[in-house]
C-alpha cells in the first residue's frame, strides 16, 4: 500500500468513525485495500493463514464495536486506554508495519500488535475465505509495563 493509499484509507476511516455511532444500517463498508503477495507471505508464515489477495475492510457494525467497547468513556478495563478517532485512524499503518502478527483469538482470525509511545495497539482480523475478506474484528489498546 502506497502513502496516497494510505491517505485515502485514512480519510475514509474518518468518514466511517464519524457516522457509525449513529447509523442504523449495519450494512456500510469500507475498503482500506487489498492484501500484497510480499504482505500475504509475511502473515502467512507469521500466522499460518493464507490471505494473499484478500480485501481489507472495515464496516460500520465492527466499528461500533470498537468505538462502544473500547472507546473514550466505555473501556472497562483497567489496562487498557480508551481508543479515540486518531487511534482508529491508524488501522492501515498497523496493518501494514505490525511489530508482530500471529493467530488471533476468535478462529480464522489473525492479529496485529503495533507498539507506540508505551501503548500496545492490538487489532484482529477475522477472515472470510468464501468472499476473499479481511473484516476488523476489534482493536484496543494495552497499557505498556
Amino acid at each position: 500500500m502506497k502513502r496516497k493509499s494510505i491517505q485515502r484509507a485514512k480519510k475514509k476511516i474518518a468518514t466511517l468513525t464519524k457516522s457509525a455511532p449513529r447509523s442504523k444500517n449495519n450494512k456500510k463498508k469500507i475498503v482500506i485495500g487489498r492484501v500484497s503477495k510480499r504482505s500475504g507471505r509475511k502473515i502467512t508464515k507469521a500466522s499460518g493463514v493464507n490471505v494473499t489477495g484478500f480485501r481489507r475492510y472495515i464496516s460500520e457494525h465492527s466499528l461500533r464495536h470498537v468505538l462502544n467497547d473500547h472507546g473514550v468513556g466505555k473501556e472497562k478495563d483497567p489496562r487498557n486506554v480508551a481508543l479515540t478517532d486518531k487511534d482508529i485512524e491508524l488501522i492501515p499503518d498497523i496493518l501494514l508495519h505490525a511489530d508482530k502478527i500471529g493467530p488471533g483469538h476468535y478462529k480464522g482470525s489473525i492479529r496485529y500488535e503495533k507498539t507506540y509511545s508505551h501503548r500496545h495497539v492490538i487489532i484482529e482480523i477475522i477472515k472470510s475465505s468464501k468472499k476473499k475478506l479481511l473484516e476488523l474484528k476489534t482493536m484496543y489498546i494495552i497499557k505498556a509495563t
